[in-house]
């Protein structure tokens, strides 16, 4: 569905935008190629209707590609990440879904991403971090009466204690499990 595929593609574009942001370029590129890449065109079936606008993300490229800072594109940035927003929220889906969705993306994401507490694929552990955002983003649209989602996920946050940058000793992937089927738990059932 379409609120859940927005949702993954949003997911990999904060993680590059945070990399980006950090000074990451080298670890950025390949996350923010996600919304305007063919690789990746079936994900973006039907979101052009809702307002997507490739040519934001093809300037964030090209900036990237060029070796620009990214506060020299922030602007940019900033726009990829409003259309983005605005997209999602015109895509609607049910919110609690889509965070039950990203819960289980996040962890078989960071779970190819650790083996043996030892970081065995960087580009996993930062779509991780980023499905994380989106789940915490997606949840303080919804979660007015519900405070410990948010709770829960900017607890879940702090297990990336580098943000989107692969640290030398990363969070035990048991860690992340025990975290997300907390976020899980505190969701509303249907």
């Amino acid at each position: 569905p379409i609120p859940k595929r927005l949702a993954f593609m949003t997911g990999h574009v904060k993680a590059g935008l945070a990399l980006y942001r950090a000074g990451r370029g080298d670890m950025a590129a390949k996350h923010l190629l996600h919304p305007v890449s063919e690789t990746h065109a079936a994900e973006r079936a039907g979101l052009d209707a809702l307002g997507f606008n490739a040519s934001v993300f093809e300037e964030v490229s090209a900036a990237l590609d060029n070796g620009l800072p990214a506060a020299e594109i922030e602007p940019q940035l900033e726009a990829a990440e409003k259309n983005l927003a605005y997209v999602a929220a015109k895509a609607g889906g049910d919110d609690a879904e889509v965070i039950r969705y990203l819960r289980d993306t996040i962890v078989e994401e960071y779970t190819i991403a650790i083996s043996d507490l030892e970081g065995s694929d960087p580009g996993e552990y930062q779509d991780a971090f980023g499905f994380a955002v989106v789940a915490r983003e997606r949840a303080e649209v919804f979660v007015d009466s519900q405070p410990q989602v948010i709770e829960e996920l900017n607890t879940l946050l702090t297990l990336w204690p580098e943000a989107p940058i692969p640290p030398e000793d990363p969070t035990p992937i048991g860690r992340v499990i025990a975290q997300t089927s907390k976020v899980a738990l505190a969701l509303p059932t249907n």
